[in-house]
């Protein structure tokens, strides 16, 4: 284990279905009928207004335990220098820990239209304006989006890859890689690696939220 690592924790919530051995992610059901949420309204808004607090805690554990153990992540790597199989090992167990925050979207959005329709208010917080949602959908569409073209410079093609210099650090031999097939990349140079979404992400210095919706809008 890394010193100072931010390990995950499943707090008590309503999308976490906590096994003997193992947890899973549940989606939000279907909104009931407008006139059981009428007949209920007195009960459903504050109930709903608190899992909607707690859904914003767990939003920003997510994101700021991600973005803390990466950051480790990669200056453990750097100053221990370790394999490529152990940093990609917990690169790729932070960003499947992170990829939680979809269904904490799904469950904000499903509690904060009860509390619309209960309260009879429209909930617009900063908050929300700021972390905007994203579905499964639009991530899988942003993955979709070719790196070729949001790569800057010059690229060789070969056997369904494409070489080029690489964006995160200073080479002078090509060693970016971008892999047709999978619409991925990696570096052999610093041992960068991910999918459009990572690329976009590290490029402008974004959160993920962010690299969907603006590759999804381009």
């Amino acid at each position: 284990m890394i010193t100072d690592y931010i390990s995950n924790y499943y707090p008590v919530l309503d999308y976490i279905h906590h096994g003997k051995n193992s947890v899973s992610f549940i989606k939000p059901p279907s909104l009931p009928e407008i006139e059981e949420i009428d007949f209920m309204a007195s009960e459903l808004a504050p109930v709903s207004k608190q899992k909607i607090s707690e859904l914003l805690d767990r939003f920003d554990f997510l994101e700021n335990k991600r973005n803390s153990n990466l950051e480790l992540i990669q200056k453990k790597a750097d100053l221990e220098n370790w394999d490529d199989f152990s940093e990609y090992f917990w690169t790729y167990l932070e960003n499947y820990a992170y990829s939680e925050i979809v269904n904490v979207q799904s469950w904000l959005k499903y509690w904060t239209k009860i509390y619309e329709l209960s309260a009879k208010v429209k909930f617009e917080p900063v908050y929300f304006e700021q972390k905007q949602e994203i579905t499964d959908e639009d991530v899988a569409r942003a993955k979709e989006f070719p790196i070729i073209e949001l790569y800057q410079g010059d690229l060789k093609h070969s056997f369904g890859k494409h070489v080029g210099l690489c964006p995160f650090h200073t080479e002078t031999t090509p060693s970016f890689t971008i892999f047709e097939d999978s619409n991925t990349y990696y570096c052999f140079g610093c041992n960068a690696w991910g999918d459009s979404i990572d690329f976009y992400r590290k490029i402008h210095n974004i959160n993920m939220v962010e690299a969907v919706k603006e590759l999804n809008a381009r």
